[in-house]
């Protein structure tokens, strides 16, 4: 497999944090693009997952996803067909 292939590039360059008005659970959005690290080449339809609280999402046509979770420590696996997963704790 190629090096360069194999790399999935978690570009994080939008996160935004909402927080709902309710004191009893308040959410966080994880959002941004994934990209190839060799060629800058938006990846479509790849997996941005949560095992733990099995939820999760998929990027768009433009390589974006937006991911609403509940407040807590999180290990995100970001995903994609012929790349090595990347694990991120948010």
């Amino acid at each position: 497999m190629n090096k360069k292939r194999a790399k999935l590039f978690v570009s994080l360059l939008l996160i935004i944090l909402g927080f709902s008005t309710t004191r009893a659970q308040e959410k966080f959005t994880i959002s941004g693009y994934l990209t190839d690290t060799s060629n800058g080449e938006r990846l479509i339809a790849a997996n941005v997952y949560d095992a733990e609280k099995k939820m999760g999402t998929i990027t768009n046509t433009y390589g974006f996803y937006s991911l609403t979770l509940p407040e807590g420590v999180y290990t995100i696996t970001f995903s994609y067909v012929g790349y090595l997963p990347q694990h991120i704790t948010f």
